[in-house]
């Protein structure tokens, strides 16, 4: 929590040259082809306690979109708004109409997209995660087929000491998205776990990813 507070200040209010230099990139070259070839892209970015660094990174590099859950406190709101778009990127409110986020990406702006939360039941399929079946969200597949986008997956880790910021980028995902909304999570999951094996110690665990079981499983936590 306290790395995730650290990481999050500086991605508010440091400059966009203090935030460019703190980044090292790795496999940048399937987020540059990508961009070279005029794809359209959806950057799969879990959530790393450096999630909002991570962010503020890739906008200091091209302009993006992004989505956000509107906080109860209208001021709060207002600010995070605020500080999320301070270098022009868009950000959708994930409980409104995804048409505008469709038609975003559509045009070529890279959506940066956090979609490894608990779903609960109604809204999530069940995939594997570690080996272990878990409530996902299936929305990736969606997107990716209605905005004709790739998927990138990416992330942040960052080094001891406060030396700096490691930017993770892997291929993009491939044979996606298909039919099969159940294994198109499966793919999801299996890349999220990947990026997690640069860093599991900075994963949001806290989010307790299985914590909806399916029918007849007792409780994880």
């Amino acid at each position: 929590m306290v790395l995730s507070l650290f990481t999050m200040s500086i991605a508010w209010w440091a400059s966009k040259q203090r935030i460019k230099r703190l980044a090292t990139f790795h496999q940048r070259e399937y987020f540059d082809q990508a961009l070279a070839q005029n794809k359209n892209i959806i950057l799969l970015a879990p959530h790393f306690t450096s999630l909002e660094l991570l962010g503020a990174i890739l906008l200091s590099q091209t302009h993006m979109s992004g989505m956000y859950q509107q906080h109860r406190n209208p001021s709060l709101d207002a600010e995070m708004i605020r500080r999320r778009t301070r270098f022009g990127s868009i950000v959708f409110n994930y409980k409104g109409s995804m048409k505008g986020l469709v038609r975003s990406i559509r045009d070529g702006v890279p959506f940066y997209y956090l979609p490894d939360q608990d779903p609960g039941k109604t809204r999530g399929v069940f995939a594997p995660f570690f080996g272990v079946q878990t409530a996902t969200f299936p929305a990736l597949s969606k997107l990716s087929r209605l905005g004709d986008a790739i998927v990138i997956p990416c992330m942040a880790r960052v080094r001891r000491f406060g030396a700096g910021i490691d930017v993770v980028f892997d291929r993009p995902l491939e044979n996606y998205p298909t039919s099969d909304q159940v294994a198109d999570a499966a793919t999801m999951n299996q890349a999220i776990e990947k990026l997690i094996e640069n860093a599991p110690e900075q994963y949001f665990w806290s989010h307790k990813r299985f914590k909806t079981r399916p029918d007849g499983e007792p409780p994880f936590y």
